[in-house]
């Protein structure tokens, strides 16, 4: 699958490395949020690559008015495809890991072919919760409301710091409660950054998501 040029993708490290690792980013958050585990790999024989989902950091929004997670996997495994022959090992948060998890039913023989490990970080629980440990059964029952709301919200102005800082706070939920303040802080800086339109499409596509 052909790498759509309105993806920012950030590459570092050998053309023919030994393994290359994929991080794929969180909901309101961007390529960024990783600095510190890839500044790690760093002058070691590992490739590491992270990209901005549509919309978010500095990849180019998505036209359509709706956004599955789906959606999102064909953009991941686009990015797998354009890595050099080597083991591919992906590493995800919150909703990176509902896009993970999407690629794999999708294209299990990329998995079986290529990728050596997967590390899963704050997302979906074995079906049974939702990022952020909400149990899926009340998920279930309030997401139905939620979702009308977040598509009221999608006419509100195009950086409605209501929406924001909804958003804002359910991601720091996801980094857990000891998540220190630079990364709280650092969080609501690239949500800040985010149209109103792809947050709501976003937080839908992670409510309507069942691994």
């Amino acid at each position: 699958m052909a790498l759509d040029p309105a993806l920012h993708v950030t590459v570092s490290g050998p053309a023919l490395p030994a393994a290359t690792v994929v991080f794929v980013h969180g909901i309101g958050d961007n390529h960024e949020t990783w600095e510190l585990q890839r500044a790690a790999l760093d002058s070691t024989s590992v490739r590491h690559v992270a990209y901005d989902h549509r919309g978010f950091g500095r990849s180019e929004a998505r036209t359509a008015r709706r956004v599955t997670i789906t959606d999102l996997a064909r953009d991941l495994g686009a990015v797998i495809d354009d890595q050099p022959d080597a083991p591919i090992i992906l590493v995800g948060h919150s909703m990176g890991t509902m896009t993970i998890q999407a690629l794999a039913a999708a294209r299990p023989d990329l998995f079986l072919a290529r990728v050596a490990g997967v590390l899963l970080l704050a997302g979906p629980g074995a079906g049974r919760e939702i990022a952020g440990g909400i149990p899926l059964p009340v998920a279930r029952v309030v997401s139905g409301s939620v979702r009308r709301g977040l598509f009221l919200a999608a006419g509100l102005p195009s950086r409605s710091p209501f929406v924001r800082g909804i958003v804002a706070l359910m991601v720091e939920a996801a980094y857990g409660p000891r998540g220190d303040r630079t990364m709280r802080a650092a969080v609501r800086t690239r949500v800040a950054g985010v149209s109103t339109r792809t947050l709501v499409t976003h937080v839908d596509a992670c409510l309507t998501f069942h691994a």
